[in-house]
C-alpha cells in the first residue's frame, strides 16, 4: 500500500470514529501532541522506523510518552497501527488527521510572509479581510523575509498573491530581459 493511501485511510478512519463518538477535540489534542514529539525528538522517528524493535516494545514506549490525558481511542489507535507495522506513518497520519479537523471546522491555513513584523491591528485586518474573502476561519502562519524589501506575500492552498517589492522588481527584470527589438525593420 502506498504511503499516501495509508495515511489517508487510517486518519480518515480515526476521524470518522472520533466524529461518531463526539471526541474530535480530544483526539485532535492527542494528534497535536504526536506531531510535536515527531518534530522535536528526531530519535523518536528513528525508533518508529526501526525494524529491529518489536511492536510490543514500541507500544510500551508510545504509552510511556503519551500524557495521562490521552484518550483511550487514541491509545487503541496507536496500538492497532503499531501491530499492523504502520507506526512509521504515525506522524503522517497525525498530520492528515489535523487536515481533516481543519476541513471539518472550516479552518484555512494562510501563510503570510513580510519584510518586518506586523502590528496587531494590521494582523487583525489582514485576517479579517482574508477570512471574509475565502469564507473560512484563518490560521495565520507568519514568516519574515528581509529580501522582500517591503510588501507581503500571501499563500492560501495553491494560490500565491505576491505584493512585495522583490516580486515587482523580479517581474520588471523579466519584462526587460525580453528583447522586443526585431531585426528587419
Amino acid at each position: 500500500m502506498r504511503y499516501t493511501k495509508v495515511k489517508k485511510r487510517y486518519a480518515k478512519a480515526l476521524f470518522d470514529l472520533a466524529e461518531e463518538l463526539k471526541i474530535i477535540e480530544n483526539i485532535h489534542d492527542d494528534m497535536q501532541f504526536l506531531i510535536q514529539v515527531c518534530k522535536q525528538v528526531p530519535e523518536f522517528n528513528i525508533l518508529m522506523r526501526s525494524p529491529i524493535i518489536k511492536s510490543d516494545k514500541k507500544i510500551n514506549i508510545l504509552s510511556a510518552i503519551m500524557p495521562a490525558s490521552t484518550h483511550l481511542v487514541t491509545k487503541k489507535f496507536i496500538e492497532i497501527v503499531t501491530r499492523k507495522n504502520r507506526e512509521l506513518f504515525l506522524d503522517a497520519m497525525s498530520l492528515e488527521f489535523i487536515e481533516l479537523y481543519k476541513e471539518y471546522h472550516k479552518i484555512q491555513t494562510v501563510y503570510l510572509t513580510t519584510a518586518q513584523d506586523l502590528s496587531e491591528d494590521l494582523r487583525t485586518l489582514i485576517k479579517s479581510t482574508i477570512s471574509t474573502e475565502i469564507d473560512s476561519e484563518i490560521e495565520l502562519i507568519e514568516n519574515l523575509d528581509s529580501e522582500l524589501i517591503g510588501g507581503f506575500v500571501i499563500k492560501v492552498k495553491d494560490k500565491i498573491f505576491d505584493s512585495s517589492f522583490k516580486g515587482k522588481i523580479d517581474k520588471l527584470k523579466k519584462e526587460f530581459s525580453e528583447n522586443i527589438y526585431k531585426k528587419g525593420f
